[in-house]
């Protein structure tokens, strides 16, 4: 991790504390920026095998991947405990180089979103996406900070309280916020395009949205109407009509074309 204090101009400096594992995201939160958060994919053994061509991808009950977070304070990061297990993929699979991202809550820095790729779940009709919030609070040993993910659901992410992917689209790219902050909308950016949800404050003493204090986030709508940026990978045309054309797209489904410039999605993914 670097730091330059004089808009690129002058030298770079290192700041201790945090020593990337994979691709890392930063955030700044805006209601405090002194604070800053730092977030990587753990390394995986079964990550670096598959890496080589090992038969890692094949393990049945592969070990979950831990995420690494860290959070600024007086110049040096320190170290976030009980985040979420594979956040950008499991061992063997990871999407870490694209899949992983950071946001701070508007309204409160010690709030953060952390998003990856892909969560499955029951309850969320499937493949959702990989995206987590929650409260980041002082640790029990000095220059240390938890988030408060519970160790009984390492094997299974999505039944954590702090999991908020239900119905939004796996992959992410990014977060982001608009709107008054006590009631404000977040923003995905993902692989489904993009997603819009409702993150409403209860009237807690402290203001502060952790997990306990405010559990009305989404439902997640997807807001793609005009933009034209689906990734078809196959073409289906019947012999009989040019009129009758099908798209099998990337992470997205089938679409059928319906007029010169039109499709609708006719199976989601």
């Amino acid at each position: 991790m670097w730091r330059n204090q004089d808009g690129g101009d002058g030298p770079w400096d290192p700041v201790p504390g945090y020593t990337a594992t994979n691709r890392t995201a930063l955030a700044v939160a805006p209601s405090d920026p002194a604070v800053v958060y730092a977030l990587s994919r753990n390394p995986s053994p079964a990550d670096r095998e598959a890496e080589v061509g090992a038969a890692a991808k094949h393990q049945k009950d592969p070990p979950p991947v831990t995420t690494k977070v860290a959070r600024l304070r007086n110049g040096t990061f320190e170290p976030v405990f009980h985040t979420p297990t594979n956040l950008a993929g499991k061992a063997g699979f990871s999407q870490a180089d694209g899949n992983t991202v950071v946001a701070v809550d508007p309204l409160a820095a010690d709030v953060i979103w952390m998003g990856g790729a892909a969560m499955w779940s029951a309850s969320g009709q499937g493949w959702n996406a990989a995206l987590f919030r929650g409260q980041v609070k002082p640790g029990p040993a000095a220059g240390s900070w938890t988030f408060g993910f519970r160790p009984a659901n390492m094997a299974n992410p999505a039944a954590d309280p702090s999991w908020a992917g239900a119905g939004a689209h796996a992959d992410l790219y990014a977060i982001e916020f608009s709107g008054p902050a006590s009631a404000s909308t977040v923003w995905v950016g993902c692989d489904g395009g993009i997603f819009q949800g409702t993150v409403t404050t209860p009237p807690p003493a402290t203001g502060a949205r952790g997990v306990a204090r405010n559990t009305a986030v989404g439902p997640w709508r997807a807001r793609n109407d005009g933009l034209a940026i689906t990734q078809p990978t196959h073409l289906a045309q019947t012999p009989v009509s040019d009129s009758l054309m099908l798209a099998g797209t990337q992470d997205n489904g089938v679409e059928e074309r319906i007029g010169p410039a039109a499709w609708k999605v006719v199976k989601r993914r």
